[in-house]
C-alpha cells in the first residue's frame, strides 16, 4: 500500500511539476523575446494591455497567422502566456461615430 501511494505521488509531481518547468524555460528578456519572434516566426508587436501594477500583456502577430501573448514584469523580464501558429485574424475595433453613444 505505502508502495502505491509513493508511485502515486511521483506521478502526481511530474504531471503537475513538468509543465510548471516548461514554463519557466520559455522566459527571458522582453526584447531578446521580441526579436526572437522577429526572426522565427516574422511576428511583430501588434496590441499591449496593462494587467496590473507590475505587469503587461503583449500581443505578436505575423501576417501568416502566427500569434505569440507574453506577459512582462517591470523589470522587462516576460514569459510566453500561449501562441499559435494558425487562426489568428486582425479584427478592428468599431468605433462609434461622433454623437451615436458607445
Amino acid at each position: 500500500m505505502r508502495r502505491l501511494l509513493t508511485i502515486i505521488l511521483l506521478v502526481f509531481a511530474y504531471v503537475v511539476l513538468a509543465p510548471i518547468a516548461h514554463a519557466q524555460s520559455k522566459c527571458g528578456p522582453r526584447d531578446a523575446l521580441a526579436k526572437s519572434f522577429a526572426g522565427q516566426f516574422q511576428e511583430v508587436h501588434a496590441a499591449r494591455g496593462q494587467i496590473d501594477d507590475q505587469h503587461i500583456m503583449e500581443l505578436f502577430i505575423s501576417p501568416e497567422g502566427s500569434w505569440t501573448i507574453i506577459a512582462t514584469n517591470t523589470d522587462k523580464m516576460s514569459c510566453i502566456v500561449m501562441g499559435g501558429t494558425e487562426g489568428f485574424e486582425f479584427v478592428a475595433p468599431e468605433v462609434p461615430k461622433p454623437g451615436q453613444g458607445t
